[in-house]
């Protein structure tokens, strides 16, 4: 089935007395440019390409020398410790027995044994003083010898008033210096010194992409350099059908490396610019919010309302003042702040409808919900799935589907379920094998439509502008107050105080927490990056200290508090339907702490402009471009676009402000019935 609106819980609108004669309909990314999102940073600062400049190097490395011969080597320790003659002659018989002077007499056998066949003594211990710049010179000494055939190992060693500087034939074999990982840690060691940040350790840039999935994106930027794609940092996920720009990090990728890319990733409609370095890296939730420039082509009323076919949908062309009136409508009451259809997925099985299976412990109608193709699979992806729900058989899927990309997810459990007789039917297994995130996901999915529900319902009874006692309220402008450096300082604690319970312990400035609750203050903990929620007492309403902009409502979980009124019968219904004994922990609904969200948000930097193009594919201006004089007041020639521009907080869809906008449905059926 394709997910519609009242599947996930949309239901209402924010201004109930508007209905949909008030609306119209419009083309939305009918090109790719045609939405634009620009992330907003912790620091306030809209993520845009500027500039393709390196930044200029905070620190710049000593130039690198290179040694030919054994008598350089004794040379520069002699000029280093000039008073150590004996040192210095230990340290010529070493170096002529560990790989030969090749410069000056000796003849390393180069067979790449590790110095096993030399004659010698493959140890030499040298007398340092404390000077500690000194000692980093010696060793340096012996990171820079190809002359020598083999590698060598240096360490400090000894105590206050006897220090010494220990060098020794690497083995090729085992640990802490003496095989792959001394190998590994000598490569991070010399790309650290070499590291222009100094003592930043990340550089963050822009990154710009255009019809590319935000994970695909970093993955071309990582392959292109050799490197993880788990070393990069990004805020979130951006739209794929859109022309996005978002801030990344990446720890001691030199800023030329980056540009250098430039040839090969704009094949890929793929961008980076703005390079700075930074001292943090980003994560997951690290952004401020979204700006977005959104463009509807074809404005018209619905064909039911007006007139002759002349657009879009059939009706009349929407009337100019009309369309600015909702726009400002929505401007100053806000739209309700729902999960959009992208939460839920595009596939046949909703992922809130695999959410519940999990919570539920329906193992095998999870497993299946994830196996049932998409609406438009490939060839090959869907004979692999389809022939699985048809005979079962898990490892014939496995092998047709392996090499397919972005299909993950049933891979995972694809391989868990073919690994033998036993786990065949292990379904619990099977969807326990996802990764962390994905798991996650499906269950969220679920608890969105629960909020997406509950909300709907609270509109239904109460309208979108009433503050209920025993609401759930968080003020607004204390959440703005929050600083990045606020954020990170309680990330910090929270990730102390999760140490604290992992060893069994309990941290010293919070108690122990059942149900979510204090058991000092009685108060719930602080699960959402909004901060804690204040139940609203009949004092509070009498003396008008919040508005519906300050009423939340919780996604379920175990540390988060339900509101003490006739709301919190709707979240019981909800949660027993999803209420399971199972013992699966991943998918146990005490696994989930919870969060709050904002019941109604208000766009206050909406605005718009009118537009009119002339041909179906044409590239309209920037917002910023478009001049009054085009604004489509009156008659005139070409097809009328609105052109809206409005930032939001993390999480908040966009597609949902447009929603209220326009009166019109966002799902995917209404959306192909539009024509430009």
């Amino acid at each position: 089935m394709v997910v519609e609106e009242k599947d996930v819980g949309i239901d209402c609108y924010a201004t109930a007395c508007v209905t949909h004669a008030d609306g119209f309909t419009g083309v939305m990314r009918h090109r790719f440019t045609d939405f634009r999102v620009n992330e907003i940073g912790l620091d306030g600062q809209e993520a845009r390409i500027t500039t393709h400049k390196v930044p200029a190097p905070i620190f710049t490395p000593p130039e690198e020398v290179r040694y030919e011969s054994v008598s350089d080597v004794c040379r520069a320790y002699g000029e280093i410790y000039p008073e150590n003659g004996d040192d210095a002659e230990r340290l010529r018989v070493f170096l002529e027995a560990a790989g030969g002077d090749r410069g000056g007499g000796g003849d390393g056998d180069g067979d790449g044994d590790g110095g096993r066949d030399r004659v010698g003594p493959l140890e030499v211990t040298l007398a340092v003083c404390g000077d500690k710049g000194k000692r980093t010179r010696v060793h340096g000494l012996f990171k820079n010898c190809p002359f020598l055939g083999v590698r060598l190992d240096s360490k400090s060693g000894g105590s206050d008033g006897d220090h010494k500087v220990v060098v020794s034939v690497g083995s090729g074999r085992g640990k802490n210096g003496d095989g792959k990982g001394a190998n590994n840690k000598r490569k991070r060691d010399d790309r650290n010194q070499r590291w222009s940040g100094g003592k930043t350790k990340y550089v963050r840039f822009v990154m710009e992409k255009v019809n590319v999935d935000t994970n695909n994106a970093i993955s071309s930027v990582a392959s292109m350099l050799r490197i993880d794609q788990k070393l990069f940092g990004r805020g979130g996920l951006k739209d794929k059908r859109a022309v996005t720009a978002q801030f990344v990090t990446v720890p001691h990728v030199e800023p030329e490396r980056l540009v250098q890319l430039r040839k090969g990733l704009t094949k890929m409609l793929v961008r980076l610019g703005n390079f700075e370095y930074a001292k943090d890296q980003i994560t997951s939730g690290d952004l401020k919010g979204n700006r977005f420039e959104i463009v509807l082509r074809g404005v018209t009323m619905p064909a039911t309302l007006g007139g002759d076919a002349n657009g879009a949908s059939g009706g009349a062309e929407a009337n100019a003042d009309m369309v600015r009136k909702a726009v400002e409508r929505t401007r100053a009451n806000g739209f309700i702040n729902y999960y959009g259809l992208q939460r839920f997925g595009t596939g046949v099985v909703p992922t809130h409808v695999t959410g519940e299976h999990l919570l539920r412990g329906q193992w095998k109608e999870a497993v299946d919900s994830v196996l049932t193709p998409t609406i438009a699979p490939k060839e090959d992806v869907r004979r692999a799935l389809e022939g699985y729900l048809e005979d079962r058989d898990a490892a014939k899927a496995w092998k047709l589907l392996k090499r397919a990309r972005g299909v993950n997810n049933e891979l995972a459990v694809l391989e868990h379920l073919s690994k033998s007789k036993e786990t065949a039917e292990d379904y619990a297994g099977a969807m326990d094998a996802l990764n962390t995130q994905a798991k996650r996901f499906y269950v969220q999915a679920y608890y969105s439509m629960v909020w997406n529900s509950v909300v709907s319902e609270r509109i239904r009874r109460h309208g979108a502008s009433t503050v209920l006692v025993g609401d759930l309220v968080i003020r607004r402008d204390e959440v703005k107050r929050e600083s990045a450096m606020g954020k990170r300082k309680r990330q910090d604690r929270e990730m102390q105080e999760q140490r604290e319970r992992d060893r069994g312990g309990e941290c010293e400035d919070r108690p122990d927490r059942v149900g979510g609750e204090d058991r000092r203050k009685g108060q719930a903990s602080s699960v959402s990056r909004l901060g804690d929620p204040h139940v609203v007492s009949e004092e509070d309403l009498e003396e008008g200290r919040y508005t519906i902009d300050d009423v939340v409502l919780p996604l379920p979980g175990k540390s988060v508090l339900y509101p003490e009124n006739e709301t919190k019968a709707l979240y019981d219904e909800y949660n027993a339907r999803a209420a399971s004994d199972h013992t699966v922990k991943s998918f146990m609904a005490t696994s989930f702490p919870g969060d709050y969200r904002y019941m109604i948000y208000r766009p206050e930097d909406l605005v718009c402009k009118l537009y009119r193009y002339k041909t179906d594919d044409e590239e309209l201006p920037s917002f910023e471009d478009i001049e009054d004089t085009q604004d489509g007041e009156g008659e005139g020639e070409g097809k009328l676009a609105l052109v809206l521009k409005f930032s939001l907080p993390p999480s908040s869809y966009a597609t949902m402000c447009i929603r209220e906008i326009t009166r019109m449905p966002t799902d995917v059926g209404f959306a192909k019935s539009q024509k430009v």
